[in-house]
């Protein structure tokens, strides 16, 4: 099974986001999944056994344009990825990304898995 994982995470770091991206990704490739993991290029490049990265451009490295710059070209990126090869099952922790995805949906018809690690107070 092809699975596009999307991860707003900074691969040169060692934080616990960073460590359970990459430990999701470890386990989707050791069952024998294929896996493309989609992350903002931060200058971090690192590698994972059975894991195709795809470094998603962003316009500058401070905080809240990074944000919207990741998600503006990774729309472009992940588009034209589904053209050239539609995935499985696309997998986030990108709740901010619904309506994004909620159209790459619609249209390449692939399952959609969101992780929810907490609930933003009403």
């Amino acid at each position: 099974m092809k699975v596009f994982y999307l991860a707003r995470i900074n691969t040169a770091t060692e934080d616990a986001s960073t460590r359970h991206v990459f430990e999701f990704c470890r386990q989707f490739a050791r069952m024998g999944h294929e896996v493309v993991l989609f992350v903002p290029n931060l200058g971090g490049k690192r590698e994972l056994p059975g894991v195709q990265f795809v470094h998603v451009p962003v316009i500058f490295k401070k905080s809240a344009v990074t944000f919207f710059s990741f998600y503006l070209s990774l729309f472009f990126i992940l588009s034209f990825r589904c053209l050239k090869s539609r995935p499985d099952v696309l997998y986030t922790r990108l709740q901010t990304m619904e309506w994004m995805v909620a159209l790459l949906k619609y249209v390449f018809r692939f399952k959609y898995v969101v992780e929810v690690n907490g609930l933003a107070p009403v």
